[in-house]
């Protein structure tokens, strides 16, 4: 259970005064089940992001309570311990309370679910609803770029045997141009031998039906095929604008069977989507049928991280997407950035005027 506001509040307070960080507490930067993101400044006007994981045993749950800190302090020491070029950068982290933390991190521009969310027509930033569309949709070369910077952010973990378990677009922050992965509380350390119970869910638009199988037991070989599953999702979703498995599912139809018939239509869908939008050619059979296999409902027959990075569609025309990258994306920054500035839709209306957005 998340802390009632006098208790948060009380904690916000006694990390100012120990950090010296000073928190922009009326505007959040992102929002966990559990977790908060704020925008912190020094004195001299240095700004970080500070995650703010709160967590109450009220009520008696201290058996929940003590889970959700166990997969929090998980978190924070991962991310301040795991230094990659590709993983969000933590300079360290707080423990404020007997559940709760602190991490200070680097300051994103925005996350991916932002990027969709821009592109997309959703809405964005809290309870403003933009108008802003960069492109009615993404192009093959420019799903291609973010899809190659997921892998890469990846392969670290693949190659250490580290299983991320909660792949989603929140999770995938961006940097410059660059996505970084972040968020390591359900990370664990998969040996590619033995058994392997599935013990903490991730997000439901992004499970596999594993997930929901009565043993939850899986071969330790294939773990990393649940990565390999919520890439997939994100993949679809930038092609589709949809998602694989529907997000307001009720609790009770979240069963094995039902995620296993909610994938097979999806990827119905998709199929009819590609007849009817993508023009018939080697490159897009090659982006259906992959997709296809990173979403097979069965896990022995889905394909591996190892088999996904070495995926020829991935690979194809490497320099010419790294030309994307100028064109596109730091167009889209600068959009982002004039956006976040915005808080109100009359700020934001004048904003996409500007940028000729329609």
């Amino acid at each position: 259970m998340f802390l009632k506001e006098k208790e948060e509040t009380d904690l916000l307070d006694q990390f100012e005064k120990e950090t010296q960080l000073f928190l922009n507490r009326k505007r959040l930067l992102g929002k966990g089940g559990y977790s908060k993101v704020f925008q912190a400044k020094t004195k001299k006007g240095i700004e970080y992001a500070v995650k703010f994981i709160g967590i109450s045993d009220r009520n008696g749950n201290k058996e929940n309570a003590r889970y959700k800190s166990r997969l929090a302090l998980h978190d924070c020491k991962f991310s301040t311990s795991a230094k990659h070029k590709s993983f969000i950068h933590s300079f360290g982290y707080y423990k404020l309370s007997k559940y709760s933390y602190a991490i200070i991190m680097n300051k994103a521009t925005g996350n991916f679910k932002t990027i969709i969310s821009t592109f997309f027509k959703e809405q964005l930033f809290g309870n403003i609803t933009t108008k802003i569309l960069c492109y009615n949709k993404m192009s093959n070369s420019l799903i291609k770029f973010f899809f190659n910077q997921i892998i890469n952010s990846m392969m670290f973990l693949f190659e250490n045997d580290w299983v991320h378990f909660d792949i989603k677009p929140e999770n995938l922050l961006l940097f410059n141009q660059e996505l970084k992965l972040s968020d390591f509380s359900l990370t664990d350390l998969v040996p590619k031998i033995g058994k392997y119970e599935l013990l903490s869910s991730g997000t439901t638009s992004y499970m596999p039906p594993e997930y929901y199988s009565v043993d939850r037991e899986i071969n330790a070989f294939d773990a990393d095929k649940i990565d390999v599953f919520a890439i997939g999702c994100i993949l679809f979703k930038l092609i589709t604008r949809k998602d694989v498995i529907n997000k307001d599912i009720k609790d009770s139809e979240l069963n094995e069977e039902n995620i296993k018939n909610e994938i097979k239509v999806s990827l119905k869908f998709l199929d009819n989507y590609f007849q009817k939008n993508k023009c018939d050619n080697d490159e897009n059979r090659e982006l259906l049928n992959l997709i296809i296999k990173m979403l097979n409902p069965y896990i022995s027959q889905r394909i591996s991280m190892k088999e996904l990075i070495e995926d020829g569609w991935r690979k194809k025309n490497e320099k010419k997407i790294n030309d994307i990258k100028e064109i596109h994306v730091n167009y889209y920054i600068k959009v982002l950035s004039e956006i976040q500035k915005a808080d109100s839709l009359s700020k934001i209306e004048k904003r996409r005027k500007k940028f000729n957005l329609g």
